[in-house]
């Protein structure tokens, strides 16, 4: 089932990983760039590119996990 995410929630919890994870879930969700293009462009292997989105992607389900619980226990 998808999440629904206000943008400005969505937002800080991207501002808040390692700015090389940002860099490439930005290039690869916003810019639509395939992991080979992202790693030409940021000169890394597409490989690394992919571990990047990887590990951003999970640890945005883990703080966004834990902000909506937190959200849904609040009175």
């Amino acid at each position: 089932e998808p999440w629904e995410i206000d943008p400005w929630t969505l937002e800080r919890a991207v501002v808040g990983l390692p700015v090389g994870q940002q860099t490439v879930l930005r290039m690869k969700y916003y810019l639509g760039l395939t992991f080979r293009e992202i790693g030409q462009a940021l000169s890394i292997s597409s490989n690394t590119a992919a571990s990047r989105c990887r590990y951003a992607l999970n640890s945005l389900r883990r703080r966004l996990g834990r902000e909506s619980a937190q959200e849904e226990e609040a009175p």
